[in-house]
């Protein structure tokens, strides 16, 4: 299952606690970041296009 499958199955619930998790740059393995970029937005589809782990969207 992918993380954008995962995410997909989420209740409104799980989604909200998930997307405050995500709001912030902490997260993110991209380097050299100014907080938005074309590398944000292609490491994020990458990560939602990869095959989840179980822990990859507590």
């Amino acid at each position: 299952m992918t993380n954008f499958e995962k995410i997909k199955a989420m209740s409104v619930e799980e989604m909200v606690d998930f997307l405050w998790g995500m709001s912030s740059c902490t997260h993110c393995k991209v380097e050299d970041c100014d907080g938005y970029s074309n590398n944000c937005i292609l490491y994020l589809k990458k990560w939602l296009e990869s095959e989840g782990d179980e822990n990859a969207v507590d």
